[in-house]
């Protein structure tokens, strides 16, 4: 799976809530990694939770369906620069 696969890893837990900032910066990663690497942001399928993969509460409090939408909403790379 790691060799086929890109891994984020985000700084929150049970007991530190994800921030806004890192939603944001999430966000604008995953929709960078989408147009780079030609990967669709679909929750479950092309974007899995570390939870799909092995036993584990990751990713805890953290959205991954708020980080996909975000990304989805950015328009374009221009963004990024």
């Amino acid at each position: 799976m790691n060799q086929l696969s890109i891994g984020i890893e985000h700084e929150c837990g049970p007991t530190t809530l994800p921030t806004e900032a890192l939603y944001q910066s999430s966000s604008l990663l995953v929709r960078y990694l989408s147009d780079k690497y030609l990967i669709p942001l679909e929750v479950g399928t092309t974007v899995r939770r570390h939870n799909q993969i092995v036993p584990t509460q990751c990713p805890g409090t953290l959205s991954v369906e708020r980080i996909v939408s975000m990304a989805v909403e950015y328009v374009t790379k221009q963004e990024f620069q």
